[in-house]
């Protein structure tokens, strides 16, 4: 019987492992049913740091088995330090590094982070990312539950920036990134390549931040992009 590959799929800001399901429905890749603390069916968990989730993430991984880590923009983050640590344990390394719609970590992200939203100031986030559906901004209970989730993650992003975080890491880089994306410039993302010791390949797509959501509704093409060599 033919291994599945594994993926690691971490989420964006106020993003949950129901956010990739699709991905379940290829054939021949498996899921890690890992939830980042404070969403989902962990709603009620906060993060305590970056290293707390790393290490439950080693714990769901078979390392007996091909996997790939994927992290779309807070999750991107979350990714490049996961392997870091999986490097320093000399653990077997990924088939796939994914890195998407996320420049590389620096003090100068820090700007862009509010830890506390208004509710305007929050609406108008999720409709400038273009990931929020329509019906949810417009239930004023739904999105003060997104704004207490994205204030909690805005904050751990907040503390991973100032604390510190991996310069360099040695296995290949895949940058995903959004050709309409107007969060982040182009050329900023094109820094990553002087964070790994390996290769730093980048695979542009049209859309926007969340260019991720077209590619989800397409399994067939999603599929060729994870498992291309």
């Amino acid at each position: 019987m033919e291994t599945k590959m594994q993926i690691v799929a971490l989420p964006y800001a106020v993003g949950s492992l129901r956010s990739y399901y699709s991905m379940s429905k290829i054939s021949e890749i498996e899921l890690v049913k890992y939830e980042v603390p404070g969403r989902g069916t962990r709603l009620s968990e906060s993060i305590s740091s970056m290293r707390s989730i790393i290490e439950e993430i080693l714990k769901n991984i078979d390392f007996n088995r091909p996997y790939i880590l994927f992290g779309h923009s807070m999750g991107a983050y979350i990714t490049y330090e996961a392997c870091s640590i999986i490097e320093e344990k000399n653990f077997p390394l990924p088939f796939k590094v994914i890195l998407s719609a996320q420049v590389p970590p620096g003090k100068s992200r820090i700007r862009n982070m509010n830890s506390i939203f208004t509710h305007q100031e929050s609406i108008e986030y999720f409709e400038h990312l273009g990931g929020t559906p329509k019906e949810v901004i417009e239930n004023s209970e739904l999105i003060e539950l997104f704004t207490g989730i994205l204030s909690h993650d805005l904050s751990f992003l907040k503390k991973y920036l100032m604390t510190g975080w991996t310069e360099k890491i040695k296995s290949n880089l895949e940058i995903w990134y959004g050709e309409g994306d107007n969060l982040i410039q182009r050329e900023d993302i094109l820094l990553w390549e002087i964070h790994t010791l390996g290769q730093c390949k980048f695979m542009p797509f049209s859309g926007n931040h969340f260019f991720i959501n077209e590619l989800l509704q397409s399994p067939d093409k999603l599929k060729r992009k994870l498992l291309a060599i």
